[in-house]
């Protein structure tokens, strides 16, 4: 249906009269009209518009579409057998591109590297897999050689650096727990030393002020004895000195006490602050050998994939096409020292081509993905050959038209990129009787 039915679509009017009767089946049966000879394409439209039923919404559509200059006064009507409902194909103008690859394929270098010998050459048709060019991997096993040392070396960094953060994290564990410890011991001593009563107790505050009271009382029994005649006045003024004196140091154990309490406070803030700044400082240190541990780790990845890459880039002596085509760029010469990314060669597949061209937004949105198109290339008197469309730009271009890819079979694998090409897409849409 679809050859035969382009093939009609390109028919001129003349001879689509000359056919004499089309049937196009209905509900009930075929139903024929006849198209007479002579008549004009315009005429026959009519009769078309006429068997069509009134309420048909696309009938001012495609009426549009056949007044418009851009669409080719040809028309084909294929009809199913076994289907109540009619093909519209309706063909373009002949659009003008120029035939090119549908895609290019560029091998690169992956890693620095040297030619040795170039085993093909631009133009040449080549298939998946075969030998372009050799390479020389001296130089690619001497630096294999050289990392799979740095792997060793960059593995026992890492093992060396787990060892130390390990231990690290083992002496701060029992720093803590004897600090705690030494916390715990040095309080109890504490208690334990205030309840011993040595010779330094006796300037505690509260023996200057039992040794005050004392003197008071003392004084006054010295008083009331002076005063009934059984003391001398001598031991009275000796008993107020000694009040004065108890006084006095009452007065001097408090501030001594107040002075011990605020040296012991302050003893307290500077071992708290001596432990949180070592606590610190240990955890400063893990984190310094966790970070120098990271880093070798990703040392040590990095060089594996420096050494893979190369391995498998020179596993193979030869640089291969990965695709089958023609050669369509070999920027390079035997003995040439590559760069890693250095281009090697581009590849072009000949079967199938493509050909650009731009069509109007008015018949863009009737076009389809892999819809009919009719290609002629002159060059190669190319003609009729069935195209299919590939994509559809979805933004017009700065000319307000949108850019249509149509590829054409080339099963000889001739060369046609950049030859001229007619294109003429064909609109097919069913039309409801």
């Amino acid at each position: 249906m679809g050859n035969a039915g382009i093939q009609r679509g390109h028919q001129p009017v003349a001879m689509a009269a000359e056919a004499g009767r089309r049937s196009i089946p209905g509900p009930r049966g075929p139903h024929r009209r006849r198209h007479p000879a002579g008549r004009t394409l315009a005429e026959n439209n009519d009769d078309w518009n006429d068997c069509s039923r009134h309420d048909d919404p696309s009938r001012s559509a495609r009426e549009a579409l056949r007044r418009h200059p851009y669409v080719e006064a040809t028309e084909s009507i294929d009809v199913a057998s076994d289907s109540p409902r009619a093909t519209e194909r309706i063909t373009s103008d002949a659009l003008v591109g120029l035939l090119r690859p549908t895609d290019i394929s560029s091998i690169m270098t992956p890693i620095a590297l040297t030619v040795a010998e170039i085993m093909a050459a631009p133009g040449d048709e080549v298939t998946a897999g075969q030998s372009i060019a050799r390479i020389d991997r001296t130089d690619a096993e001497r630096e294999l050689a050289h990392l799979t040392l740095e792997i060793e070396r960059a593995t026992q960094d890492v093992a060396e650096r787990e060892r130390v953060i390990a231990w690290t994290e083992h002496n701060n564990k029992l720093l803590v727990t004897e600090t705690a410890q030494a916390g715990a011991d040095l309080a109890l001593a504490e208690r334990e030393t205030q309840q011993v009563p040595v010779r330094q107790m006796r300037d505690s505050p509260e023996r200057a002020q039992v040794a005050y009271e004392k003197a008071i009382m003392k004084e006054r029994r010295a008083e009331q004895l002076a005063a009934s005649g059984l003391m001398a006045k001598q031991e009275v003024d000796d008993a107020k000195f000694e009040v004065r004196m108890a006084s006095d140091d009452l007065a001097n154990a408090r501030r001594a006490a107040e002075a011990a309490t605020r040296v012991h406070a302050a003893e307290e803030t500077q071992a708290r602050a001596r432990h949180d700044l070592s606590l610190a400082d240990q955890q400063r240190q893990l984190a310094e050998q966790q970070a120098q541990l990271r880093q070798a780790r990703i040392r040590l990845e990095e060089t594996k994939l420096r050494s893979e890459t190369i391995r498998g880039a020179v596993a193979d002596a030869f640089v291969r096409a990965p695709r089958a085509g023609a050669i369509v760029d070999l920027p390079v010469h035997s003995g040439d020292r590559l760069p890693a990314g250095a281009l090697v060669a581009k590849i072009a597949p000949l079967d199938p081509v493509a050909v650009d061209v731009d069509v109007s937004p008015l018949v863009v949105n009737m076009l389809r993905v892999n819809g009919l198109a009719s290609v002629d290339v002159p060059a190669v008197k190319l003609v009729n050959a069935e195209g299919r469309i590939r994509s559809i730009a979805p933004l017009p271009g700065d000319d307000g038209k949108y850019s249509v890819q149509v590829t054409i079979a080339n099963p000889t694998r001739s060369r046609l990129a950049g030859q001229s090409a007619n294109v003429k897409l064909i609109i097919e849409r069913p039309v409801t009787r």
